[in-house]
């Protein structure tokens, strides 16, 4: 893969970690971005940090957007483009997906990137679903700008892309 030190890196920070099975919850910190746009950033370790640190039954991985060629290698040997850095698991394996979006154009890789991964892309789709979705949390410092989520408040009509918005600086 493009970003080959990715798997034996980032994966050290995620040390910590209960087996798979024995995790209470498995939480995905996903950068909607790829790893070589987003590696001198550290939100995502930030926040894996104070998931470990609160949560210490629960697996917290990392997972980045799939470049265009990585994209391609892994699915075409039937592999999931996006998936846990550390435990290799599919992004539609886990309970909570927080999504961290930096910027606006990056929001526009969430509903294609829940495409590729096979999750319904709304709110509604994924609580009428036949298995149970992870729940996607949306945060970030472009999160006040991701209006474009939200059912219209006005008339309740609609869906949202994610179950719930985090705006914040990470206070207490």
């Amino acid at each position: 893969l493009s970003a080959g030190s990715l798997l034996l890196g980032e994966a050290q920070v995620l040390s910590g970690n209960p087996p798979w099975d024995a995790a209470s919850l498995r939480i995905l910190v996903l950068r909607l971005s790829p790893f070589p746009d987003v590696a001198r950033s550290s939100p995502h370790l930030f926040l894996q940090a104070a998931l470990r640190q609160a949560l210490p039954e629960a697996l917290v991985d990392l997972a980045f957007a799939s470049t265009r060629h990585d994209r391609a290698l892994l699915e075409g040997r039937g592999l999931a483009p996006e998936f846990g850095v550390l435990s290799g698991r599919p992004i539609g394996d886990f309970d909570v997906l927080m999504a961290s979006n930096s910027f606006l154009l990056e929001l526009l890789n969430l509903r294609p990137l829940l495409a590729r991964a096979g999750i319904p892309p709304t709110a509604l789709a994924r609580a009428s679903g036949q298995r149970p979705w992870p729940l996607i949390l949306l945060g970030g410092s472009n999160a006040g700008a991701a209006y474009s989520l939200f059912e219209d408040p006005f008339s309740g009509k609609g869906d949202c892309l994610a179950e719930a918005v985090f705006f914040g600086e990470g206070e207490a």
